[in-house]
């Protein structure tokens, strides 16, 4: 969160306070602020509507605790999601170039090596791969990275470019409209017609 978030944290904290019947002074405010305004103001303000509604807890005034649980675990319930989606993309191979639905896992694995060295992971291994990929996923959900690839080079796209030859599109991953949205960001290559090598004579 940053300034500009702040009227909406205190209207959405206050808010939940009087659900309570519970009264907020200023100094409570800014702990709550200095808690939590590393987390997105829209996770903050789901994360206070899921306390309100949990059965269990609900019934308690939240501390800045509860939120960051409710914050953390729905990102790495999302992680986990974002890498079951890489390991069912997996079966396509190494050889095609795919495009997920979510930029964060395009770069997560590019990150990682990109995307022919992670389908070269021996299944065995998978596993640590996970604790990696989960990771930095929710590094780059918490602060979406600028430029992410518009999709991951497979072993033919990577062979054609160097010859100068076009490729097909890539496999979209998931939500295919999304993933067509990221892709055409692509910049379009001019392929040009190599001129034949003819023993370096002129």
């Amino acid at each position: 969160m940053n300034q500009y978030d702040s009227a909406r944290f205190k209207s959405a904290l206050c808010g939940t306070f009087e659900v309570y019947e519970k009264q907020l002074t200023p100094a409570m405010v800014s702990i709550w602020w200095a808690a939590l305004k590393q987390f997105p103001i829209d996770d903050f303000c789901k994360a206070l509507t899921e306390h309100i509604m949990d059965p269990d807890v609900g019934q308690f005034v939240p501390k800045p605790a509860d939120v960051v649980k409710k914050i953390s675990g729905t990102k790495s319930d999302n992680a986990m999601l974002a890498w079951g989606k890489v390991t069912t993309a997996i079966r396509h191979g190494g050889s095609k170039s795919v495009c997920f639905d979510d930029p964060a896992i395009n770069q997560t694995i590019l990150d990682m090596g990109g995307w022919p060295a992670l389908c070269m992971t021996e299944t065995d291994k998978l596993q640590f791969k996970a604790k990696s990929f989960e990771s930095r996923y929710k590094q780059y959900v918490a602060n979406p990275p600028q430029n992410p690839p518009t999709h991951l080079i497979g072993r033919e796209e990577k062979s054609n470019n160097q010859f100068g030859f076009t490729s097909d599109a890539p496999v979209m991953i998931g939500d295919k409209q999304q993933a067509r949205l990221n892709y055409s960001k692509a910049p379009k290559a001019d392929y040009a017609v190599l001129p034949l090598v003819n023993g370096g004579a002129e």
